[in-house]
């Protein structure tokens, strides 16, 4: 329910403030109020997860997703993570898929986390999406194996700089209710 109405009062902002859609593709079928509220749900789960509290952050689409990590869903576990260009370099992209690997409403997992410049390099398959509109944004598809473990996650908001290297995926399962 919450997510819901965070979800529906994120896209009454944007369309508010003008602002384009930046997840609602081409071709697609998912609309704006979909995207903000699966979008607001993998932010609760991701919350809970960690005992951490969910602000919805209505009108506040720089200050990271829960907390200061950024959380992107993907539909299905075999889809590669993605970080986005304009993705905060020095802060955690976390990646998220519904549990059983298909879009389903409250049981997710989380695959792992990585820094958004760890992301933001030539080696991972750039893309290019042409978003309803005129513009594209640019993103980088990162593979699971190349992703922190998630019980990594916590050490790295209480001491960041022993964050050097990659650590093997681990998935952590979270239910919302």
């Amino acid at each position: 329910m919450l997510a819901c109405l965070a979800g529906s009062m994120r896209e009454a902002d944007a369309d508010r403030r003008g602002r384009e859609d930046t997840r609602a593709v081409e071709g697609k079928r998912r609309t704006g109020f979909q995207n903000h509220i699966e979008g607001c749900l993998t932010e609760i789960a991701t919350a809970k997860a960690f005992r951490w509290y969910w602000h919805p952050k209505i009108g506040e689409i720089s200050k990271g997703d829960v907390r200061d990590i950024e959380v992107r869903s993907q539909q299905h576990a075999g889809h590669n993570h993605v970080v986005l260009k304009n993705d905060p370099d020095d802060k955690p992209v976390v990646s998220i898929v519904p549990k059983g690997g298909k879009s389903s409403i409250g049981k997710y997992i989380l695959r792992g986390w990585i820094f958004g410049h760890e992301g933001k390099v030539e080696e991972y398959h750039q893309v290019y999406l042409r978003l309803i509109g005129k513009s594209t944004l640019k993103g980088y598809l990162i593979p699971a194996s190349k992703l922190r473990a998630m019980s990594t996650l916590r050490g790295w908001r209480e001491n960041p700089a022993r964050f050097n290297q990659p650590a093997d995926a681990e998935e952590r399962e979270t239910e919302n209710q």
